[in-house]
């Protein structure tokens, strides 16, 4: 399971820092935990399977060198999805809260996720504009013509 790899990669970086080796269980219980959950394995195979299609929609546009709007469209909304699916996750348990250590990785989720949200703005500002200059152009060459 990709997404269970995933965060185990991000846990394992987390409690790399640990000097006093304390977060080691935390990691083999979250991954155990992750491994026998039902919901969780649930969440991790839909979240493969949306990884596997938005893969191959990006290794297409590597052939060609250029991506098209739909895999860059459907890039976000995985991002999305995912982030919409995690943050629910973190907010209905309560006990992550709870937890000092826990609560400091859930907050820095939260921070990724909204630079990633401003990420998101920055470039919908922009096809915007893109959009609008089109318009332009389009009104400028029409006039031209006539």
């Amino acid at each position: 399971m990709a997404a269970v790899g995933l965060v185990s990669q991000l846990l394992s970086k987390y409690s790399s820092s640990d000097r006093n080796g304390t977060n080691e269980p935390n990691l083999i219980s979250y991954t155990n935990a992750c491994e026998e959950d039902p919901e969780l394995k649930s969440f991790g195979s839909s979240l493969d399977q949306r990884f596997s299609k938005l893969n191959r929609s990006l290794t297409t546009g590597v052939e060609t060198e250029k991506f098209s709007l739909n895999a860059v469209k459907s890039v976000c909304g995985f991002l999305v999805e995912m982030n919409q699916k995690l943050a629910e996750s973190i907010i209905a348990n309560v006990d992550l809260l709870k937890n000092e250590e826990l609560r400091s990785l859930v907050d820095l989720y939260f921070e990724s996720s909204t630079s990633t949200l401003d990420l998101f703005n920055t470039v919908g500002n922009c096809t915007s504009k893109a959009k609008l200059s089109i318009v332009i152009i389009r009104i400028v060459k029409d006039q031209e013509k006539a």
